[in-house]
């Protein structure tokens, strides 16, 4: 196991949205942060990038054609 930074957490997210994203597609995935921030995610870079794409994954097929899904990543006290 190891801790994951912000930066290493967008690229996973954005890394995932690339290699599934349909050439037009009907649901736009929106991704935002704060430029620098001191959040880590401990755990497996595979488990938790798989986590990531399922979210995505069932976010996509239930969100109505046209939708955007705003994917926020921000610390919480915890």
């Amino acid at each position: 196991m190891s801790d994951l930074d912000g930066s290493q957490l967008i690229r996973i997210l954005r890394e995932d949205h690339k290699a599934d994203a349909a050439p037009e597609p009907s649901v736009r995935i929106r991704i935002t942060a704060p430029a620098t921030s001191a959040l880590a995610v401990r755990g497996r870079r595979h488990d938790i990038g798989r986590a990531i794409a399922n979210v995505l994954e069932n976010a996509r097929r239930h969100a109505p054609d046209g939708s955007a899904i705003d994917v926020t990543i921000a610390e919480s006290g915890g």
